[in-house]
Parts: structure tokens; sequence; C-alpha cells
């Protein structure tokens, strides 16, 4: 049982990133009823590519691990492969970019006295770059405690922000006219796409004897959580700030809330951040590792580096980059994983042959 909610946290830890901080800004510009209801289609949505992702795995042909590109490859030839590696790298290198920025701007909150935002957004990337380099089963373990202390943060600020709660700021929206009814499905689908991951979650269960049914049940648990905390982050920020809900949902609960609020969720976001941060890292290395046969070191270079000089070039705004990632790795990866699961069942099931063992 214990392994079982280890596999549930490393999707659920990897899925809570930085996506988290846009869902009550989206929400209150088209109002809450259609904000909570974009979140509960989109959690059913992840929770089906989520399952038909790790149903493609299971019928591959391939016994050694990989990656999103090479069962792309497998059930969609040379040219789904390399669909799914600018999909994956673009989108991939994007959320790792986001998680850079803003892990540096919650830590200079944190620590006010100490240092400065690009400081620390560089010693973050220092640490995580570090833990990647100790293998799935620390990371499992690391998401397992992230994520708790995630849940934990989040109920407190709820538990602060309740009694500031107006009911009326839930009824309706502020800024329906430059927002428009779709705005909310690219944050809150990017905030909720974890399917990354869904190769490390097989293997993991794999190596620790799940049926599958419980890795089935895995994938869907470990997207049910991160929709449950969005939901409470989403009606505890909107009720509370309503009109002034501020893009990274923090600041705006300043004119409400004791500003100790600031910091406890500049922890929440670091601890987000931090979570997505070393198992996206992980994905990207193992892309390059078992899909295309690279050495592990240079995988893990070519991991990190890219997101790092992009943001020393000077790509710097949160907002930007999380939005793009959102709409672009959300729906691009959910539409490919549908076709391959489709493939995958027309495949003949002789192709678990002797070929099957390259």
């Amino acid at each position: 049982m214990k392994r079982f909610w280890e596999a549930v946290f490393l999707l659920a830890g990897t899925t809570i990133g930085a996506g988290i901080f846009g869902i009550p800004y989206a929400t209150a510009k088209v109002g809450y009823p259609i904000g909570l209801a974009w979140l509960i289609v989109l959690t059913i949505v992840v929770c089906v590519i989520n399952v038909l992702y790790a149903l493609s795995i299971l019928n591959s042909r391939y016994k050694k691990p990989r990656q999103f590109v090479g069962y792309a490859q497998e059930y969609l030839g040379n040219t789904g492969r390399y669909v799914a590696l600018f999909v994956i790298l673009f989108g991939q290198w994007g959320a790792l970019l986001a998680y850079i920025i803003g892990s540096g701007v919650f830590l200079s909150i944190i620590f006010t006295e100490l240092g400065y935002a690009p400081l620390y957004s560089i010693l973050f990337v220092v640490v995580g770059a570090f833990v990647t380099l100790r293998g799935l089963k620390l990371i499992a373990a690391i998401e397992s405690w992230l994520t708790i202390g995630m849940v934990m943060i989040v109920v407190a600020i709820m538990a602060v922000g309740l009694p500031h709660l107006d009911v009326h700021n839930l009824a309706v929206a502020f800024g329906w006219g430059e927002a428009g009814l779709l705005m909310p499905y690219g944050v809150i689908f990017g905030a909720l796409s974890g399917y990354a991951v869904i190769p490390e979650l097989t293997q993991f269960a794999k190596g620790n004897g799940f049926t599958k049914k419980h890795l089935l049940a895995a994938c869907i648990v470990g997207a049910l959580i991160p929709a449950v905390i969005y939901g409470i982050f989403q009606m505890t920020v909107v009720g509370v700030s309503g009109a002034l809900t501020s893009e990274d949902a923090i600041t705006g609960l300043l004119r409400f809330l004791d500003p100790g609020i600031i910091t406890v969720g500049a922890i929440l976001g670091t601890l987000a951040m931090f979570s997505s941060f070393i198992t996206l890292t992980r994905v990207i290395k193992d892309t390059f590792e078992y899909d295309f046969k690279m050495p592990a070191l240079r995988a893990w270079y070519l991991a990190i580096v890219p997101p790092v000089l992009i943001f020393v070039a000077g790509v710097t705004s949160f907002i930007r980059v999380l939005e793009f990632m959102g709409v672009w790795l959300g729906t691009s990866s959910g539409l490919l994983i549908v076709v391959m699961y489709i493939k995958s069942r027309k495949k003949p099931k002789r192709r678990r042959s002797r070929k099957s063992k390259q």
C-alpha cells in the first residue's frame, strides 16, 4: 500500500506546479461557476488521458523503458517521433523555465534579506539537478513528502482565508469582456497535465509488482488529488480577492489577509515548483537516454541547460511562459496520446515476438 501511494504522489507531485497560481486569476475573469466547470471537465479529460497513456505503454513491444517520443515512434512512425519530440521538448523546457523564474521570485520573498530572485533561481536549478541524478526512488520519496506538504499549506491558506470569503465574489465575473469563455482552458489544462511522468510511474509500478488495476488506479488518483487541491485554492482565492485577484494569486490577498500569507504562499510555490522540476528534468533526461540512446550524463546536461540559457538570455515573464506551456503541452500531448492508444489497440498481437526484446 505504501508503494501505491508513492506512485500516486509521484504523479500528483509532478502535476501540482506553477499552474496552480494562474487558476484563480483565470477563474475570476470568467466567473467562479464557469471556472469550476472547466476544472471538473478537464479533470475527467486528464484522467482518461493518463489511463490511455498507461495502457499504450503496457501494449508496447519494447521491454526497456522509453519516453513519449519513443512510444510515438512505435505507434505513429518517424513522423510521430519528430512531432512528439517537438511538442515535448518545447513544452517541457518551457515548463522548466517557468519553474526557474517562479522559484526565484518566491524564494526572494521567503529570504528577503539574503539575496535576489535570479540568484535564487540558479540555486534552485543546482539543487534540482543534483536530485535528478540520484534516481527514481529518491524522486518518488521526495514527491510524497512535498505533496503532503503542499496539501497542508493549501489547507492552512483555506483556513485563514475562509473567514474573509465573500460569496458575492463567487457569483460574478470580473473581466468577461476581455477574457471570454475559453480563458481558463489553457491555464487549467496545463495545470492538470502531469502525464509526462506516466512512463516513470509505469516503470515504478512494474518494479514494485503492481497489477494493471493498481497502475490505472494510481493514474486516476494521482490526477484527482491535484484537482481537489486546485478547487480549494480556486474557491478560497477568488472568494477572498474577487476583482483584485492577481495573476500570481498570492499578492492579491494582501489587502484582505495578514502579510504572513505571502510567506506561506511563497513556500507553497517553491514546494510545487521544486516537486515538478525534479521529475520533469528526469523525464527529459530519460527521453534523450532511452529514445535517442545518449549517455546518461549528456542526456542530463541537455535536460537542464536549455531552459537555463533561455533564462540567462532574459526571458523572465512568468505568466507568459506559463500560458504558453499550458496550451501547447496540454493540448498537443493529449491529442497525440489518444491517437497512440488507438494505434496500440490495432497493433497485431505478434508484436510481442522475439523482436520485442530490442
